[in-house]
């Protein structure tokens, strides 16, 4: 099996022999890219074609006219003589009878096209339905009597896209989908795909005389113990097609030997069985992923290349331009009524530097508190549903089996770096009702800012330590954090969300970008590999060679002005994590607050203060200073007004300003005034 680079964020769907379609994008690199791949009849693949730049285009092995490989992106037209947008993830196939095969795809905005491999007709599959979701990941395809496309949304719910007597048509199949769906054709000649769940179940659908019927396949059907699978989509089913018994093959989180799912009789009965040794008793066991297994899904209008407002676009180009500003790093998303079937419009320059930022990366941290909180509790209540109570020795079961489960897969995802684990029973708490929550000491606001920025944290907990982090700055109050979260978890979800992506050393290199955090605020000794000195970085990114110097090429608080537009895009479109974590978040970021305090005016926020004393107005501003010991200033947030119907937010970020007030103070205020 030839090796792709092993930072491929999608791959393609194997047909028969000799037929691929393939697609994906190096993590990191300015495009994606295309690997030609040939299918030897005993099922190895070998190479038929270089690593080309593909733009995203999907691309047919088989000889085409001349002998060379078919693009079809680049052939395929729509009704109206358009190519089809660029494919991102994994494509799929189905092949209608006495027709040639369809490959259905999602496009870089996150609708579903098809293209007929025959005739190369294109087609949105989601406008052609009526504007369905956006797809979270990647889609996957099966005919029967109907052809059905299915997909996954950003809040879980598999969508069946169908082909109903030649009308596309669609409908809502199961909820709680973890992971992407995998279709497959039953013993019994039905419609199915399976999914892992929030809950770390194996769930199947089968649609049966004219409805879909959702059931967790790793439920015990007579007393055994059902367990959920961890892993990935790809990794945690394996489905045996055309067979009379279709089997999903699962490793159980807490057992070297795996389990198996069998769908056999005439009723859809599903057995669950250990393969070997026998099963086992007690409660059920559950294992997430403890990192998001896809990029976090968000769909941004590019306002460089398209122009659609065009009062931002000059106001960047001016700001590109002007000698105070250029050599910022800045990007906006405006996220006010923006083009049908994308999240915002997008604009930046120099967004892709990765630089030291200081205070500003402690957003990083508070992600992964919310993203390991919404895991952790996923977990507890699947566990107290399987039997565990909520008693200290089963609160402690619980946070075992987690560590048990997840410590590999941390190791695995940083492995050149010291090993770590979340401090699960400093950051949180259990209720006698099952609730799992950062654990506080109930501490108010006001107390709080009494301790402000340099104050004892005596008494405090890990609620308490967010809030001083994020609203005062509070380097020890971070350090407490970041130790506590541990340096592998926090870049783990950070890369698992598509928020870091880490250099490329392939054919076609490409630098680190995004979020990165491998130093604590206030004990370089406990920096992710020790420092010596503030210099060192030790575990630290590569800087972008213009913000790179000889004491210090590394940093070990680095972004990109892209990624962390993206982050808070996400908080501001109630879709980091989900939106009561997301409203937790806007809350926290509550230092523009401290402006119009006595004794602090100025101290909390850039973007506030900016547009303060430019008379703009306003009703709220979510944002997160940085000064950093190198005399550069940062902020990135969340700008909110309310509107007839609802509220207006933008984001801006803005990396890198020289010690000057007023030249930071400019990109707020034309950013807003154009917006």
């Amino acid at each position: 099996m030839v090796g792709v680079p092993n930072r491929a964020c999608g791959i393609g769907v194997v047909l028969s022999a000799g037929d691929v379609y393939i697609r994906f994008g190096i993590m990191g690199a300015a495009e994606p890219f295309s690997a030609l791949l040939r299918v030897l009849p005993d099922g190895d693949v070998r190479p038929s074609g270089r690593l080309v730049p593909g733009d995203g285009h999907l691309i047919d092995s088989r000889a085409g006219a001349g002998g060379a490989p078919a693009d079809l992106t680049a052939t395929a037209r729509d009704s109206a003589g358009h190519p089809p947008p660029a494919a991102t993830y994994r494509p799929a196939t189905y092949t209608p009878a006495g027709k040639a095969p369809r490959i259905v795809f999602r496009a870089v905005r996150g609708d579903v096209w098809q293209i007929e491999r025959d005739t190369l007709l294109a087609k949105d599959l989601s406008l052609n339905v009526g504007h369905a979701p956006p797809a979270a990941g990647s889609p996957t395809a099966v005919v029967t009597d109907q052809a059905h496309v299915f997909y996954r949304t950003m809040d879980g719910t598999i969508i069946d896209i169908f082909d109903d007597a030649g009308v596309w048509s669609r409908r809502n199949v199961c909820a709680d989908a973890a992971a992407d769906p995998t279709a497959f054709v039953d013993g019994l000649g039905h419609a199915a795909f399976s999914f892992r769940a929030i809950d770390g179940s194996i769930r199947v659908a089968r649609f049966v005389n004219g409805a879909w019927k959702c059931e967790n396949a790793t439920r015990p059907q007579s007393g055994g113990s059902g367990r959920s699978a961890p892993g990935g989509p790809e990794a945690a089913v394996t489905q045996q097609q055309g067979a009379a018994a279709t089997h999903a093959i699962f490793a159980a989180p807490s057992q070297s030997r795996p389990w198996t799912v069998e769908h056999e009789d005439a009723f859809g009965a599903t057995k669950v069985s250990l393969a070997a040794d026998g099963g086992g008793g007690g409660p059920a066991v559950v294992a997430l992923d403890p990192f998001p297994n896809t990029a976090l899904a968000l769909s941004l209008a590019d306002n460089g290349f398209l122009r659609i407002n065009p009062r931002l676009s000059s106001a960047m180009s001016a700001l590109a331009a002007n000698p105070a500003t250029k050599d910022m790093c800045v990007a906006v998303v405006d996220l006010q009524a923006p083009p049908a079937g994308v999240d915002g419009v997008y604009q930046g320059f120099n967004d892709d530097d990765m630089l030291y930022v200081g205070s500003l990366q402690k957003i990083s941290a508070m992600y992964a508190a919310f993203e390991l909180r919404s895991r952790v509790r996923q977990h507890v209540a699947a566990a107290i549903a399987g039997g565990l109570s909520t008693g200290a020795a089963d609160w402690q079961k619980m946070l075992l089996d987690l560590k048990t489960a997840w410590q590999p897969k941390l190791n695995a995802a940083f492995p050149a770096l010291p090993p770590g684990f979340p401090d699960l029973n400093t950051i949180f708490s259990l209720s006698v009702a099952g609730n799992v929550d950062f654990s506080t000491s109930g501490k108010s606001k006001t107390q709080l800012d009494g301790v402000g920025g340099h104050g004892s944290l005596a008494g405090l907990k890990f609620l308490e330590w967010l809030k001083l982090m994020l609203r005062w700055s509070n380097n020890q109050a971070a350090s407490k954090c970041i130790l506590a979260l541990s340096y592998p978890y926090i870049n783990g979800v950070l890369k698992g969300a598509g928020l870091f992506e880490p250099a490329s050393t392939g054919i076609f290199s490409t630098p680190p970008r995004g979020l990165w955090i491998s130093g604590n605020y206030a004990v370089i000794a406990k920096d992710w590999i020790a420092d010596r000195t503030a210099d060192d970085a030790n575990a630290g990114q590569a800087k972008t060679a213009r913000w790179a110097t000889p004491q210090r090429p590394k940093t070990n608080f680095g972004a990109t002005a892209r990624k962390v537009a993206q982050l808070f895009a996400l908080i501001a479109k109630d879709r980091l994590v989900d939106a009561a974590a997301s409203q937790e978040m806007r809350d926290l970021l509550s230092g523009a607050e401290l402006n119009r305090r006595p004794g602090t005016r100025g101290l909390g926020s850039f973007i506030e203060g900016a547009l303060h004393n430019a008379g703009r107005s306003f009703d709220a501003v979510y944002s997160k200073i940085g000064i950093g010991d190198d005399n550069r200033l940062h902020d990135a947030g969340i700008v909110q007004r309310a509107i007839v119907g609802g509220k207006s937010r933008y984001v801006v970020v803005a990396l890198g300003s020289d010690n000057n007030f007023a030249h930071l103070s400019k990109v707020f205020v034309d950013i807003d005034t154009a917006l």
